[in-house]
């Protein structure tokens, strides 16, 4: 065995992939799904023996380079990537002993650096919303503080530092180097790096990794004052960029019109994914990254493993100190995006139940399905059976009442107009001021369950009804205050279900994405499947109960609940399938 420094002792290899990431959904490394300008791989096809077989020559870059970026070439070193260039500076400036100030959580090749150097590093928690812990970095600069670590945007929480805030640091450190590492910084849409102009304290670290979608090629720069730069090449390999790495960046520098387009499009999808991730109970915290950091509390490890069982690769930060349950996820194209929220819904606990109406709350075989009845009986002037009411409500198409009273009728070659249907049907159902059909109606769910259930999940109804008689019997039976949300047929227009609408209404008032529905309708499970919610088929009755579960299932039900006391037993079996 060779002999090991005592510095390395305890010093674990920097984590990666064990295996290729090629065909994954890659939210895991913080690249740039969008991948480098088009310019880059043209150029890199045009490359020749001497391109490869000769030592690089940088001058040409770095006066490119500085051209674009309104430096001069004295205040630019290349470096192989960001890491290299942390290194470099570390090793520049740290005597063994000396200090180095890190807000935590950071990125972990800045305490590997300082260890290899001998120096003693200072660690500051950020504050609980990760914002820069300004005032406890301040207080943690001693006589031996040699630098101050600033990474903004910060990897792994995507907070950022105020100009103001850095202007401190440097004033207070004047025998020091801040070093700002800079690497994400056009995803936040703030650069300090022309502050170097009046500090020559001021050190700071770019990359072409993450803007420019270089990571393959490892290259990164250093900005500071010229006499910086000169000490900082001191302990910098003569040739650690590689020509083909040189090459590329000069193409993506002229093609910075789409390297911005990317960029922004990055910037409108995180602030999408975090939006989505909230509805799906994930907090996530603002983030001026291409990341976001994402909460999944106890769950996180089983979160990240059921997502690499279907390919898509997120980072794990849960032992991490500070980072508890946390996922960090990269923002992917639009699609990856998708893809990713997509198992989310599936993965993680329902956060909302919502019920249709009659037949699944409200028992309304004496109530609606009598008013169908009669109404069709008064027209046709002959009986009309319970058996016709029934099959007549079985078919797609007829969730809404009127519409399966007019449908009977024509089924018996009668044509009566829509408004004269709907006035009779009333005549009967709601009588003079709820004096008719609808003082039969029973409640079918135990208001001791709901309130149960409402301990654990926000409540809805989504029904076909119209708002004054949902509230009738939502208010007559005691149980209004369970359900926060109530979408009644006024408010979905022309679109009833099939139709996804009231369904999506009521998650969009709920603030919420991971629902079940509960309706006793192949209609409603058909709106279910489109809103992208858990459809559970309902079928308390006896009566024909074979035809309709199958009917139930047939039309997309993930379970057909023939209790209400099964309720909770058939949500625990959902999550667990």
């Amino acid at each position: 065995m060779i002999p090991v420094k005592k510095a390395l002792a305890d010093v674990r290899p920097y984590p990666v992939p064990e295996r290729s990431r090629r065909g994954l959904v890659r939210l895991d490394m913080n690249e740039n799904n969008y991948g480098c300008p088009r310019a880059v791989l043209r150029a890199l096809r045009r490359i020749r023996a001497e391109d490869i077989s000769l030592y690089p020559d940088y001058r040409p870059f770095i006066g490119r380079l500085a051209a674009k970026i309104g430096f001069r070439p004295e205040e630019i070193v290349l470096t192989a990537g960001a890491d290299e260039a942390i290194r470099a500076v570390v090793e520049t400036v740290l005597e063994a002993g000396d200090e180095v100030v890190f807000p935590v959580p950071g990125f972990p090749i800045y305490p590997l650096a300082v260890r290899l150097r001998q120096g003693n590093l200072v660690t500051v928690p950020y504050r609980a919303d990760f914002s820069f812990p300004i005032s406890e970095v301040l207080a943690a600069i001693t006589p031996r503080t040699r630098v101050i670590v600033v990474v903004s945007p910060n990897n792994p929480t995507g907070s950022v530092i105020s100009e103001t805030d850095l202007e401190r640091l440097l004033r207070a450190l004047p025998e020091g180097v801040v070093l700002l590492d800079h690497t994400y910084h056009r995803f936040a849409g703030i650069d300090f790096s022309r502050q170097i102009r009046c500090h020559d304290n001021l050190v700071t670290l770019h990359s072409f990794s993450k803007i420019q979608g270089l990571a393959g090629l490892r290259l990164g720069y250093i900005l500071a004052q010229a006499d910086a730069i000169v000490a900082v090449s001191r302990v910098l390999p003569p040739f650690s960029v590689n020509s083909l790495a040189l090459i590329a960046a000069e193409a993506a520098l002229e093609a910075d019109g789409e390297v911005a387009a990317a960029v922004t499009t990055i910037v409108a999808e995180r602030e999408r994914l975090r939006a989505e991730l909230e509805k799906l109970g994930v907090p996530a915290g603002a983030s001026r990254a291409n990341f976001l950091l994402a909460d999944f509390g106890a769950g996180c490890d089983k979160v990240q493993e059921m997502l690499a069982s279907k390919k898509i690769a997120v980072k794990n930060l849960d032992r991490e100190p500070g980072l508890a349950g946390k996922l960090r996820i990269t923002i992917g194209r639009p699609r990856e995006n998708d893809i990713l929220l997509e198992e989310l819904a599936r993965i993680l606990p329902f956060q909302g139940l919502l019920f249709d109406m009659d037949g699944v709350l409200v028992d309304v075989s004496r109530s609606y399905r009598e008013a169908i009845r009669l109404t069709a009986q008064s027209f046709l002037n002959t009986p009309v059976t319970v058996a016709e009411v029934e099959r007549i409500k079985a078919r797609p198409g007829t969730n809404n009442d009127w519409e399966a009273t007019a449908a009977l009728l024509r089924e018996n070659g009668f044509e009566v107009p829509l408004t004269e249907v709907i006035a009779r049907f009333q005549s009967f159902y709601w009588g003079r001021d709820g004096d008719g059909l609808i003082r039969r109606e029973e409640w079918l769910l135990s208001p001791q369950t709901l309130r149960e259930l409402a301990g654990s999940y926000r409540l809805g109804v989504v029904t076909g009804r119209p708002r004054k008689e949902a509230e009738h019997v939502l208010d007559r039976f005691g149980v209004v205050t369970l359900f926060p949300v109530l979408v009644a047929m006024e408010d979905c227009g022309n679109r009833p279900k099939p139709d996804p609408l009231g369904i999506e209404m009521a998650l969009n008032a709920l603030g919420i994405r991971r629902a079940v529905y509960f309706g006793d309708h192949v209609d409603d499970m058909a709106a279910a499947r489109a809103a992208g919610v858990v459809p559970i088929g309902i079928c308390l009755s006896r009566s024909g109960r074979r035809e309709r579960v199958r009917e139930l299932r047939s039309g997309g039900a993930r379970n057909v609940i023939r209790t209400w006391e099964r309720i909770q037993e058939v949500i625990n079996e959902i999550c667990a399938s």
